[in-house]
């Protein structure tokens, strides 16, 4: 019997394993992981169990993030030397996190590692990941469209490509251009004030909500919003590297249980739109803002007036773009559905495959 060849390309896709996250087989290295692990890369500061691994490697933006939005990590100890050229988060959340500046190649043991901006959100970052010669980068949720928080996505040429995608880039959607959806909520947020009613903005907590403080901010319109998006984005504006401008927070306040007047907006968790602080409020009018545009018995659940497509995540197009650009000769996508993308990708020449879910951010379980 002759023995079974192995092609590059399977060789380069068992170099990735998934169980309650991505892991690098035969390394200490995860991504993204939900389940505690001893060393896991977190891209961005919603990540679901980034708090549980024993030790982290991230930017020091999206660490500032995790300290706002959940419980600290505890300090023990590790030894300086598990990463050399990594400056060591000491204070908060201790030196088990450690943080590492855009564009610097540091080790891990045998690998090389090199975090760069993914777009997505305030200090999110994919990483490059050098291993007996193979370049590996784990993009992490990416956008290519400009933000004003979140540094510009760059992208790193490699072997093989892990591509965790969202929601919304299903049915090969692609976003309309972010200045005519702003303008569409805008006038819908100034007639409903108008008609001395209140608008209730309701979005995800972390990327959407920062994008709608701002917008409504630089209109000069009072907003109220949840607690947690109010320390978000208090951590937004403190540790802000790349707006163009200073976030004014002056006409911006956490929600309280007291009703606020007609004269106000209201920017709201949509996992909490059934919430009792948003029941009381008087002659509200619900918008949606989120990469998919609600079905109707999304509509009728949450008693939606308009809806507005915008994600700080890549629609289809943009996914397809950065592809093209990494030039990767494998690519390994993740999400919690099926998508047209795997075989859109093969059509393009690329070698794709869906490896299985990936578990999607909620702040507010």
């Amino acid at each position: 019997m002759q023995p079974q060849l192995v092609s590059r390309e399977d060789k380069l896709s068992a170099l990735i394993g998934y169980s309650g996250g991505l892991h690098l087989r035969d390394s200490l290295l995860w991504f993204d992981a939900s389940e505690p692990r001893d060393f896991c890369f977190i891209s961005h500061a919603a990540v679901v169990g980034a708090q549980r691994h024993a030790r982290i490697v991230t930017t020091q933006q999206t660490l500032s993030l995790m300290q706002s939005l959940g419980p600290k990590l505890s300090r023990r100890s590790v030894r300086r030397q598990a990463l050399r050229g990594v400056r060591q988060q000491t204070r908060e959340m201790g030196p088990r996190a450690l943080t590492a500046p855009y564009g610097q190649v540091f080790g891990v043991g045998t690998l090389g590692l090199e975090l760069f901006p993914s777009g997505y959100l305030a200090g999110a970052a994919s990483v490059r990941v050098t291993w007996r010669g193979t370049r590996v980068v784990y993009a992490g949720l990416i956008n290519p469209r400009p933000s004003r928080f979140a540094a510009p996505l760059e992208v790193r040429p490699c072997d093989l490509l892990v591509l965790p995608y969202a929601c919304g880039t299903r049915h090969r959607q692609t976003l309309p251009p972010a200045a005519s959806t702003e303008q569409a909520l805008l006038k819908f947020v100034k007639q409903t004030l108008a008609d001395r009613e209140t608008p209730v903005l309701l979005c995800p907590p972390l990327g959407t909500a920062q994008e709608l403080v701002a917008l409504l901010s630089e209109h000069k319109i009072a907003t109220r919003v949840h607690p947690q998006i109010m320390a978000a984005t208090q951590a937004y504006v403190e540790h802000q590297t790349s707006t163009k401008g200073a976030l004014d927070l002056s006409l911006v306040r956490p929600m309280r249980a007291r009703v606020p007047a007609t004269t106000m907006a209201v920017v709201w968790p949509q996992s909490l739109a059934q919430s009792v602080t948003i029941q009381r409020l008087q002659s509200p009018r619900r918008a949606l803002v989120a990469a998919e545009l609600p079905d109707d018995e999304t509509r009728l659940r949450l008693r939606l007036d308009a809806s507005f497509p915008m994600s700080p995540c890549a629609d289809y197009a943009g996914l397809l773009e950065y592809v093209r650009a990494c030039g990767p000769r494998r690519v390994l996508l993740i999400g919690t559905q099926r998508s047209e993308l795997t075989g859109d990708l093969r059509a393009l020449g690329f070698d794709a495959e869906w490896i299985g879910p990936r578990r999607q951010l909620n702040l507010f379980e």
